[in-house]
């Protein structure tokens, strides 16, 4: 529901991560570092939600995609940072 919002999985765009199943997307997001249209709704998926954009800060956006990553034994997962990424500081902009 909240994916069809018409808005795109783009490049540098912000959207909510969910396990396989729809509507289970709670607190974490990821940044689109390309465009992945494969994420965006469709007759067969209810794709990932996209809920904004970067629009300063692309450079530092990059810097975290070029962290080191690895297997993550208590969540039991591949590719999770080595050392923690924390964003300390993000402004949100309305649209008109």
């Amino acid at each position: 529901k909240e994916s069809c919002n018409c808005l795109k999985n783009e490049l540098m765009t912000v959207a909510m991560a969910r396990f396989d199943k729809p509507h289970s997307a709670t607190n974490q997001f990821y940044f689109n570092l390309a465009d992945n249209a494969s994420l965006d709704p469709n007759n067969r998926s209810w794709g990932y939600a996209v809920f904004g954009s970067v629009i300063e800060g692309w450079d530092v956006v990059m810097e975290i995609a070029g962290v080191e990553t690895g297997y993550n034994e208590l969540l039991d997962a591949e590719d999770v940072p080595l050392m923690p990424v924390k964003l300390l500081k993000a402004t949100v902009l309305e649209t008109p």
